[in-house]
């Protein structure tokens, strides 16, 4: 998950702008746009993420990446409805 997580992000980083990343990764991997909870969820996972990666010169790749893992793992990816 986290090799094909990275791709998914560096993908995802060069057509979007930095504002619009979760809301992209949420769409393009469950397949439908996420309500104003569920991208509120995922900005503050991804501020939590750089907040504990802030000394590391990559956090912010680091914290799409974690995203991406995230929704990799989202019920509505794994199961078939």
């Amino acid at each position: 998950f986290r090799s094909m997580a990275e791709k998914i992000a560096v993908r995802l980083e060069k057509v979007v702008p930095p504002k619009e990343f979760a809301r992209e990764a949420f769409t393009s991997i469950l397949g439908y746009a996420p309500t104003a909870n569920e991208l509120a969820a995922c900005d503050d996972a991804m501020e939590r993420w750089i907040a504990l990666n802030k000394m590391r010169p990559d956090a912010q790749q680091r914290a799409r990446t974690q995203l991406i893992q995230a929704l990799l793992n989202h019920n509505d990816f794994i199961t078939i409805r």
